[in-house]
Order: structure tokens, then C-alpha cells, then sequence
């Protein structure tokens, strides 16, 4: 996480608000077509892996397969959309070279299994050579001021890295066992039937996060890149509010499995530690980057990005709510609720757009910022009131946002007594 923000960091003060706001720009068109590519079935292949050991290398080699059928969907996608949104020739240069991306991202899938083997170890093995390559090509850049098309780039590096180095460490831990990957029609056929919920809640939960970049170069003219600068700058270290709750919903996800399938009353106590550490831990960070936003930007960013400090104090509390979201929906995964998960992000993005629309035209950044925040509380927590089959998850969450800040110590200290 450190290597990544300060190479960020350096491309951004190297780049300037207006041509990082153009490569953000790339970026996010990247990621709402990159989500279709996923098909939805990461959350899946964790449960379906622990539940089905057996069966391991049928769901790798279907998932990667439906994955490369969905990646060239995709690229058709991005094509038509860069003709759609009336691209000049340099984004539509940038956003192609970027799209190389979509061809490594199936084989990232085996991201899932190592987390369903709950072997993080793999996992943050891998991540941290693909993040030292990548900063050195980022720094290399800058210092041979190497033109924007370089910069777009970056993305596909990460992505060829990061497929090509999991599949080393897959081949190396499991090559003894068989097969590494095979392809069931079967079951191709059940990943599907229980992802699409998933896809649909994925498309929303991206289109949620990306779309503001997306409607900004539309409705703010001349100095939409400068603003998309700004608020991707800021979103840069509000990001950054996610990274130990990640970690924790990655590590801990079999352990609800588990526990769900073992004893009511044991899932109970688990689903309860899990919120806590997750609420906890995000509110103590958002808080600390709300305090000192104005020094973290000047120091990371430099004063061409001063505006980002207010952006960034907004979008701190974004960090929270997707937190909060994440452990919500990996819950919901668990319980076999991930269905009705669309329905919290279409409520989401249907508060998202038309605030959008009133906000950024006046606000800039500062109003992209709030309408995520508004749209994000309504999709990560108000929406769980709404739905009638997550009413239970509403009162488990509004219980650990209340109680988490007391109950998290006094469990250390309970652990420390014995």
C-alpha cells in the first residue's frame, strides 16, 4: 500500500491535476468494464472451493474460461463506448492501451483460491512483487518523462504482473495434485446460475464509484480534467481507509463458512467479531485521515493540489461506508442472500446520478465528493433497512457502528486474560 500511493503520488505531482485527471479518467472506463469481466463469481469460487475441495480445478479452469468469453464481450463494450461518449483521439488512444488489462484479469481469479485456502501469505506475497514492479516502472516514467501513453500503460503492467505471478505460485503449491485446471460444462453452468446476482450487484457497486469521473467530464467542460485531478487524487488516499478491512474480510470469510455450517450460535458470535473489526478499524482510520487531510495532501500532492484536502475529508467517510459494505456482502454471500445484493446498489446509483447532477455543476470535486458519500450511505447501510431479507444484517451492523469502539477492547482484553 505504501509503494502504491507514493508512486501515485509522484505520477500525480509529475502528471498535474489536468493530464492525471485524463489517465483517471481512462482508468475508471477500465474499471466499469472490467467488473463484467469478473462475471460476479469471485465472492463464488471462495465459498464453492471450501465447500467442494474435491472439484477444485473444475471451478478454476470453467471460471477462467467463462472469464475470457466475458473479457471479449468487454473490449467490444469499451469500443463502443469510446464511440458513445464522443471521445477525443488521445482518451481513446489511452483508454485502448489501458484495455490490454482485460486479457490478465481471468487468470487473477486464483487470487480466490489462495483466499479460500486462507493463505494469505500467497496473496500478499504476490501483491507485493507485482506492487514493486509496478513502482519502478511508475518512477522510471517520471524520470524519463515518458510520454501519457506510457502512463496508461501502467494499468495493463499490473494486471499482466499480477496474473503472471499468481499463476507461478499455482503451478508451484498445486501441480502434485492433478489437474490444474479442467472444464465442466456442469459446472460452468451452477457458477453462473449463482453469480449473476453478483454481476449485477458488482456492475452497480462500480458504475457506483466510477461514474462520477464519468459524469464530471461531461457536465463541468473545460475544467473537467482539472477537477477529476483533484477528486482522483483525494480518492487515491480514501482508498486507503479500505486496506486493513480488506484484509480482514479476505482472511476471515472461510471462518464464517465454516462456522455456518457448524452451529447457529457460533456464526452468530463470528458475524459479530467480523463487523466489529471491520467498523472499528475503518471509523479509527477515516477519522485519523479527516484530522490531517490538509497535511497529508500538501505533503503527498505538493500545493497544485491543495484543493484536494476538502475532497479528501469527504471522501475519507466513503472508505467507511464501502468497508462496511464489504463485510455486509460477504455476510450476505455466506447466508446465500447475494440475490437480493443488487438491489442495495441500484438504490445507490439511483441516488448517485441525479445528486450527481444538481452537485457537480455548481461543486465541482467538493460536490462529486458528497454525492458519493449520500449515495454511499444509502447503499451500504439505509438500503439494508429497505430490503426485507437483510433487516437482520441492518440490525447486526447498526449494532457494531454503535458498539464496535467498547466491544473491541474489551474482547482484547478477554484474549489477554486467558
Amino acid at each position: 500500500m505504501a509503494l502504491g500511493f507514493i508512486a501515485s503520488a509522484i505520477v500525480a505531482r509529475h502528471l498535474g491535476p489536468d493530464n492525471f485527471g485524463i489517465i483517471s479518467y481512462c482508468y475508471s472506463l477500465i474499471a466499469i468494464t472490467m467488473v463484467l469481466v469478473s462475471v460476479g463469481i469471485e465472492a463464488i469460487i471462495v465459498r464453492e472451493v471450501v465447500k467442494h475441495p474435491t472439484q477444485q480445478s473444475e471451478i478454476l479452469g470453467s471460471s477462467i474460461i467463462i472469464q475470457y468469453f466475458a473479457a471479449s464481450a468487454s473490449f467490444l463494450l469499451l469500443l463502443l463506448s469510446t464511440y458513445i461518449l464522443n471521445l477525443d483521439h488521445e482518451t481513446t488512444t489511452l483508454v485502448l492501451i489501458a484495455a490490454i488489462s482485460l486479457a490478465f484479469k481471468p487468470l487473477c481469479i486464483l487470487r480466490n483460491l489462495f483466499e479460500a485456502k486462507v493463505d494469505a501469505k500467497t496473496i500478499a506475497f504476490s501483491e507485493l512483487i507485482q506492487t514493486v514492479l509496478s513502482f519502478v516502472f511508475r518512477i522510471a516514467l517520471v524520470i524519463l518523462k515518458a510520454p501519457l501513453e506510457w502512463f496508461a500503460f501502467c494499468l495493463s503492467l499490473e494486471w499482466i504482473a499480477s496474473g503472471i505471478i499468481l499463476l507461478h505460485f499455482y503451478r508451484r503449491k498445486y501441480t502434485a495434485t492433478g489437474k490444474l485446471f479442467s472444464f465442466s460444462a456442469k459446472c460452468s453452468k451452477r457458477m453462473l446460475s449463482l453469480s449473476w446476482p453478483l454481476l449485477i450487484a458488482a456492475v452497480t457497486i462500480v458504475l457506483h464509484q466510477q461514474i462520477d469521473r464519468v459524469m464530471m467530464r461531461d457536465l463541468l467542460g473545460a475544467d473537467a480534467n482539472n477537477q477529476i485531478g483533484i477528486y482522483s487524487a483525494a480518492g487515491l488516499i480514501s482508498s486507503m481507509v479500505v486496506f486493513l478491512p480488506q484484509i480482514i474480510v479476505s482472511s476471515l470469510t472461510p471462518y464464517l463458512v465454516e462456522a455456518h455450517h457448524k452451529s447457529a450460535d457460533l456464526y452468530k458470535s463470528r458475524v459479530a467479531i467480523f463487523m466489529d473489526l471491520i467498523n472499528g478499524s475503518s471509523m479509527l482510520i477515516a477519522l485519523g485521515v479527516t484530522m490531517l487531510a490538509q497535511q497529508i495532501i500538501l505533503f503527498a500532492y505538493g500545493p497544485s493540489y491543495q484543493a484536494s484536502a476538502i475532497v479528501l475529508q469527504i471522501l475519507a467517510w466513503k472508505g467507511f461506508l464501502v468497508a462496511t459494505g464489504m463485510a455486509t456482502g460477504r455476510q450476505s454471500t455466506v447466508e446465500n442472500l447475494q440475490r437480493y445484493g443488487y438491489w442495495r446498489n441500484f438504490i445507490g446509483i439511483c441516488i448517485n446520478i441525479p445528486v450527481n447532477c444538481l452537485l457537480i455543476p455548481s461543486h465541482g470535486a467538493i460536490g462529486a465528493a458528497l454525492s458519493t458519500v449520500i449515495s454511499m450511505l444509502f447503499a451500504n447501510f439505509v438500503s439494508h433497512a429497505i430490503i426485507k431479507p437483510y433487516r437482520h444484517i441492518f440490525l447486526i451492523q447498526l449494532k457494531s457502528i454503535c458498539a464496535a469502539w467498547y466491544r473491541l477492547p474489551l474482547m482484547v482484553l478477554n484474549q489477554a486474560r486467558h
